[in-house]
């Protein structure tokens, strides 16, 4: 049986599959092993009523079941191939699923730990789909994983993609893959100069901030366009004139020879970056050699369009923010809100919420009026972190007005947004704080 025909996303049931396929299963042992899954979902549906019943509602007793497959294809793929006939032949499902528990507790305390590492990596930016996965988004699973129930389920709201995609995996395996490749990428990142990556991101977009972009993907690529010209990868910025250099070593090499290229370039530039640590270097080059090799086709395609500032981006310095998107001057008609409400609502990621609003609304108290109906918890930040300090002044004054209502015994508690608009003001720095205070006033 070949590790590869495997499916990993639905590991236990892909086995039992080929193993009937290959009759290195009897019909009767399959027999008895369905046995013992239904009386393992019996145990599950007593532990959730608590032991007042076995009869729980189909579509849990399908989430049960998918939890329990779940977490015994967690042991069985955490064995050698030999070792995995001899189990689902001489071993109880009970007994698996209790293996299977123990190594995604196991998985678990790893992925937390390696979460608590990647927060202590010095990188910051202002891209928010990266912040609120950091931050937010995958505390949010270790606070909400469920392996008795749920183990299949991967809780929490992961916004920022990888330069590598996850496809193959679920649950807490997912979590672990998901933040073994954030490290990589976050320590890589954090080799460069804060200031130039993001200003690199600013020269990508200047509204990086709301983009689902991959900063590693972008640091990585420029890194490469630097060492190939012999300038500085630290620097992360080519000219006009580095670009035609390219041009002109590029241009005439195929796919493979391309992707050799790159391949080199990132040898030479591992053996500056990882000299303090060496034992960093085989994971990074892994991974970074497969990020080039996805990189190489959005390359051929810049060389063929001589377009290569599409890939090797000359940094400039951001232009400045403009001032308030939003007054106080008419508002939409009620019909066209809510037209936009139902828009915003049926959004999943809060960075697609922002960007709708940025194009469509222009107007306080409409903003005002989304915020309440269309955004939830930590959603609140992602929306006041791309607003002026004059515009949080308006709504920060409707937020006083509603606390003065509230203790003449004039009006209801405050609505979710305005507690956390005041939470957010109050995290503030003195000096952005003070600015919202005087415009108040």
């Amino acid at each position: 049986m070949n590790e590869q025909q495997i499916d990993k996303k639905e590991y236990f049931n892909s086995l039992l599959l080929l193993a009937k396929q290959e009759e290195t299963l009897t019909m009767e042992r399959l027999k008895r092993i369905q046995g013992e899954l239904f009386e393992l979902l019996k145990k599950k549906a007593e532990a959730f009523t608590n032991g007042e019943s076995t009869s729980i509602p189909i579509d849990r007793a399908e989430q049960f079941f998918a939890s329990i497959h779940y977490t015994i294809g967690v042991y069985l793929e955490s064995i050698p191939m030999e070792e995995k006939m001899e189990a689902l032949n001489s071993e109880t499902m009970d007994e698996m699923y209790g293996k299977g528990i123990t190594q995604i507790k196991e998985i678990y305390r790893d992925a937390e730990q390696m979460l608590k590492n990647i927060q202590a990596i010095s990188f910051h930016t202002e891209n928010i789909a990266f912040q609120d996965t950091l931050n937010k988004g995958l505390p949010a699973f270790f606070h909400d994983y469920n392996y008795e129930f749920r183990a299949h389920e991967d809780a929490g709201s992961i916004d920022y993609p990888l330069a590598n995609a996850i496809s193959d995996k679920t649950g807490v395996t997912f979590i672990l893959a998901y933040l073994k490749a954030l490290k990589i990428e976050t320590e890589f990142v954090s080799l460069f100069p804060n200031e130039i990556v993001e200003k690199l991101l600013a020269s990508y977009d200047q509204e990086y901030e709301e983009d689902l972009l991959n900063i590693y993907e972008l640091v990585l690529v420029n890194a490469i366009g630097c060492e190939l010209t012999g300038g500085n990868p630290f620097g992360l910025t080519l000219d006009n004139e580095e670009r035609v250099l390219l041009m002109h070593q590029l241009s005439d090499l195929n796919t493979t020879q391309l992707s050799k290229r790159l391949c080199e370039a990132y040898d030479r530039l591992s053996e500056k970056l990882f000299i303090d640590n060496p034992l960093e270097r085989d994971d990074q080059e892994a991974y970074a050699k497969r990020t080039l090799s996805q990189s190489v086709m959005s390359l051929k395609e810049a060389l063929k369009q001589q377009r290569l500032e599409s890939v090797f981006l000359e940094i400039k310095e951001r232009e400045k923010k403009q001032k308030p998107v939003l007054d106080q001057g008419e508002e939409m008609e009620n019909e066209k809100l809510r037209d936009l409400i139902e828009q915003v609502r049926e959004m999943h990621y809060v960075s697609d919420k922002i960007a709708i609003i940025r194009r469509n609304v222009n107007n306080l108290d409409d903003m005002a009026e989304l915020l309440d109906t269309c955004f939830f918890g930590n959603e609140f930040r992602a929306v006041f972190a791309m607003l002026h300090e004059l515009e949080l002044a308006y709504l920060w004054e409707i937020t006083r007005t509603e606390e003065d209502k509230i203790l003449n015994h004039q009006s209801a508690e405050l609505k979710e947004w305005q507690k956390s608009l005041l939470s957010y003001v109050g995290a503030l720095s003195d000096h952005k704080r003070r600015a919202i205070l005087l415009l108040m006033s």
